[in-house]
């Protein structure tokens, strides 16, 4: 599993956990629904700025669960 494979394995897990549609989370960030589902099967890569976004829309920040390539998001208390 590469990087983006990994980062939208995360998106997809977190959006889940919010009962979150690729619909919604599509609306949030202004991105199309086809776009970020290419996030979560790691088909495209992530930029900086969307994955912001993502945290942000998804309520998420920082650093948790650990992967091979450090962590990517931490659950807001």
């Amino acid at each position: 599993m590469n990087v983006a494979q990994e980062t939208g394995a995360l998106i997809r897990y977190y959006r889940k956990e919010r009962q979150m549609t690729v619909e919604q989370l599509a609306a949030a960030i202004c991105k199309s629904k086809s776009c970020v589902s290419k996030y979560e099967t790691g088909q495209i890569a992530v930029d900086l700025p969307a994955l912001y976004d993502i945290a942000a829309a998804l309520d998420v920040r920082g650093a948790y669960p650990p992967t091979r390539y450090g962590v990517l998001f931490h659950e807001s208390l």
